[in-house]
């Protein structure tokens, strides 16, 4: 997973609000990013989805969990292969999570330690079960 620092350039994206969404991607763009927040319901993206290069998923907090079940879904169920980004109210102690769901890449924190970060995502070298990130579970390299 990729792990932005702010003001990084990386972190620059072609954005374009939800709302206007449709708009833009009339005119043909093809490199286009949205910033959503968790709340945001499926259906009001899933019909964009493929024509993304990116989507921002803005947590308000990090104990709002519904970051992770709209990445799931748009991975699942909407098909989006872009890249998906975790934003806003995130801590290092839900990286393996964000990684789980489908998330790409965060935009860290003012201040925070891209280090203690690693070390999450590090912790764990094996997942139990079936997740949106496709990593083999330890029963499927036992058998």
């Amino acid at each position: 997973m990729k792990l932005l620092e702010a003001g990084a350039p990386e972190i620059a994206l072609n954005e374009v609000a939800l709302d206007d969404l449709a708009a833009a991607l009339e005119t043909g763009a093809n490199d286009l990013a949205v910033r959503i927040g968790g709340e945001t319901e499926l259906k009001a993206i899933a019909p964009f989805a493929s024509r993304l290069k990116a989507i921002v998923v803005a947590f308000s907090a990090f104990r709002d969990g519904r970051g992770f079940s709209l990445a799931t879904l748009l991975r699942e169920r909407a098909n989006f292969g872009g890249e998906l980004r975790a934003a806003g109210g995130v801590i290092p102690e839900i990286s393996r999570q964000l990684k789980r769901c489908g998330f790409d890449s965060v935009e860290l924190p003012v201040g925070a330690s891209v280090e203690d970060w690693r070390k999450s995502l590090d912790a764990f070298s094996a997942v139990y079960q079936p997740a949106a990130d496709g990593a083999q579970t330890v029963w499927a390299l036992r058998a």
